[in-house]
């Protein structure tokens, strides 16, 4: 569509998983994953009112949850504040960047 090709309008994207690379060469060294995962639960968003009234009231505003996992061969890992992927780390050793388009 003639919307999704112009330049004029803004879109947003937001960083969902990177690949890194620790090596001195694309065939030597090693990979790892950062992705962003959608937890299994939510929590209830309230604006003013109390967190067990809007449960008791059967409230539907629910705001997804999502936590960095770090993908380490076998090893499947939270990664902590520290260790988020716009870390100066991440950034250095990032080899394959993934966005997801928002808007």
């Amino acid at each position: 569509s003639q919307e999704a090709c112009s330049p004029h309008l803004k879109k947003k994207y937001r960083l969902k998983s990177l690949v890194h690379h620790i090596g001195s060469t694309a065939s030597c060294g090693h990979y790892k994953a950062d992705c962003l995962r959608l937890l299994p639960h939510s929590k209830i968003e309230t604006t003013g009112t109390d967190m067990a009234d809007a449960i008791n009231e059967g409230s539907d505003h629910r705001v997804p949850e999502e936590q960095w996992m770090r993908l380490n061969d076998g090893y499947v890992s939270n990664l902590d504040a520290k260790d988020a992927p716009l870390g100066t780390s991440a950034q250095e050793t990032a080899y394959m960047v993934m966005y997801e388009l928002t808007k």
